[in-house]
């Protein structure tokens, strides 16, 4: 079976993770693997795009094309906005160099944002629930060492040191975190004193009443998690399952880049009593 493959108007990969093909940035990932000798997510993306017939006096719609309904010769016709989108994206795509563009929706930014802080103080308050005193770790601070500049993890109780993150893993049972995030906390654990505990702590959730709740939920249940139910793994026990470019954002900028992703099996229940010997 393919790594990547149309479904409907819409391509999936190998992680069950949904790609819109009229996305600019999954457009230039499908051109870039196209030119590497790799097809796949070309082809798939093609697939989706393909003409589809139209019901009644319609006709079918080229990918970048405008669609619009017969009408009489002197009337004007008024393209979407997401008809202008879709054209723009498409155009954009030829001669285009992959720079990093800012967000325009900045709303999901901030969204996302407020969703991983708030993981962050629910993960203290759980501590100060058995008594353990914790703090945010990162507020944006880093550590130069040997060139190199280390981000830290997000919150510390008890010398140790932990990286949260509250997300629904892959169809696959897998769950994602940037190399450059990854390479990083693992230099921090061997190289800066002080830092040698690190983990990575995953709440599996999702959010309700959103777009991606019932899917966030079955791949949750599909993997042998409960939601809420954090689970642990040391960050250099961590052996990637795959590593796959993803989209994210890196200084409010919407960006592709090289995703480690790793199989809930690595992971343990988060068990405060065990990790703080209490």
């Amino acid at each position: 079976m393919a790594f990547f493959k149309a479904i409907g108007r819409h391509v999936e990969d190998g992680y069950g993770n949904i790609l819109n093909p009229r996305d600019r940035s999954i457009q230039l990932r499908a051109m870039k693997m196209h030119d590497a000798g790799n097809s796949e997510l070309h082809l798939a993306v093609q697939q989706a795009l393909k003409p589809q017939k139209k019901s009644g006096n319609s006709t079918p719609r080229m990918a970048g094309e405008v669609f619009t309904k017969p009408v009489k010769e002197s009337a004007v016709i008024t393209p979407t906005k997401n008809d202008m989108t879709l054209l723009d994206d498409l155009r954009s795509l030829h001669g285009s160099s992959d720079k990093p563009r800012n967000i325009q929706h900045a709303g999901n930014v901030v969204r996302d944002r407020v969703y991983g802080e708030n993981e962050e103080q629910d993960f203290l308050t759980l501590l100060a629930g058995h008594g353990i005193t914790g703090s945010l770790a990162n507020n944006g601070t880093v550590i130069q060492v040997g060139g190199k500049k280390l981000i830290l993890p997000d919150t510390q109780a008890d010398g140790r040191y932990f990286e949260n993150k509250i997300k629904y893993p892959t169809y696959g049972g897998l769950f994602g975190l940037e190399e450059y995030r990854f390479d990083s906390l693992k230099e921090l654990q061997r190289s800066v004193p002080g830092y040698e505990d690190i983990y990575y702590v995953i709440n599996p959730n999702v959010r309700p009443n959103s777009t991606v709740t019932e899917k966030g939920l079955a791949n949750i249940d599909r993997a042998g998690l409960t939601p809420g139910q954090r689970i642990v793994a040391p960050i250099n026990q961590l052996v990637p399952d795959r590593t796959f470019d993803s989209a994210t954002y890196v200084a409010g900028q919407r960006r592709e880049v090289p995703t480690h992703y790793f199989h809930a099996d690595q992971f343990q229940p988060f068990n405060i009593n065990t990790m703080f010997n209490v």
